[in-house]
């Protein structure tokens, strides 16, 4: 790890997991105010604990084939997002960063 990236963890406040949560939700060319920001960060931790909290009984094998898993995670993705994003996040734009974390965050935490 570069110590470039290490005090942007550092600064943020957050570990390597929730920071790349972090940065997935925040949305390129929208410009958020800090209280704004620091909720994006928020549901960064309290997504990524909630997934850790869960990860035995979600983590099987072939995971992503079951569907009922499959439901089961992207339930516990969205009902963070939607309890804990800023109001302004727009339904397109929820659905998005759900889907965005589902391909890309989902799989790295599980190992696929």
């Amino acid at each position: 790890m570069t110590k470039e990236k290490q005090n942007k963890y550092t600064l943020e406040g957050l570990d390597e997991d929730e920071l790349e949560i972090c940065d997935l939700l925040l949305v390129k060319g929208k410009k958020m105010n800090k209280e704004e920001t620091q909720r994006v960060k928020f549901v960064a931790k309290n997504l990524y604990m909630k997934l850790v909290d869960n990860r035995d009984s979600l983590l099987v094998v072939d995971w992503f084939k079951d569907e009922d898993i499959t439901i089961r995670l992207k339930t516990i993705v969205s009902d963070s997002l939607n309890d804990d994003l800023p109001e302004r996040c727009d339904n397109g734009l929820f659905q998005s960063m759900t889907n965005l974390l589902m391909s890309v965050f989902i799989g790295k935490l599980f190992k696929v």
